[in-house]
């Protein structure tokens, strides 16, 4: 396994000065599989569970293929311990796993799982807006509906798009309606 971990520090023009200082935690493509064991990953279960960071994030695939490791993956991943929320969206892998089994179970384990979806957090009294979008190869959101979803999006201090391909169309699409943060 390799685990890449890294921290960046980014500047929001016109952040409110209650969110200065918001720890965000991206974890995505976890591919769990024969050569992934819990021991291995450990990094991302410790990542889950700091409770330094305010938001999580899962960009999607628990899993290679199949079922089979989905459970170790799901463990893996139960009940991250964010200060405000976490939030998931669908990969390409679980896509083609069990779509609507991972987005339940991930919900019954604490996240928040975004099919073209927004969830509205509220944090030292200011909103925090997380757009999950499905664009994955199998699946993809389309302009339309992309547009659609984004101009319906309620008022927020801070917007938020997370989804597991980041095609410039979506990054362009999601600043021309405001958005601050694209992960």
């Amino acid at each position: 396994a390799h685990i890449r971990v890294s921290t960046t520090e980014a500047a929001v023009p016109g952040l409110p000065a209650e969110l200065d200082g918001l720890r965000l935690c991206l974890i995505g493509d976890i591919h769990m599989n024969r050569y992934k064991n819990g021991n291995d990953m450990t990094p991302v279960k410790n990542a889950l569970q700091y409770d330094l960071d305010h938001l999580y994030f899962f960009s999607g695939d628990l899993t290679s293929r199949g079922r089979r490791f989905l459970k170790p993956a799901l463990q893996l991943t139960a009940n991250p311990r964010g200060k405000i929320g976490s939030v998931a969206c669908m990969g390409d892998h679980d896509y083609w796993t069990a779509p609507d089994l991972i987005a339940d179970e991930m919900q019954k384990r604490g996240w928040h799982f975004l099919r073209n979806r927004h969830h509205l957090f509220t944090y030292k009294g200011r909103r925090i807006l997380v757009t999950g979008i499905t664009y994955v190869y199998s699946k993809r959101i389309s302009r339309y509906q992309l547009e659609n979803l984004l101009a319906t999006a309620p008022e927020a201090d801070l917007k938020i798009i997370l989804v597991h391909q980041p095609r410039e169309y979506l990054v362009e699409t999601a600043a021309q309606y405001g958005y601050h943060v694209f992960l």
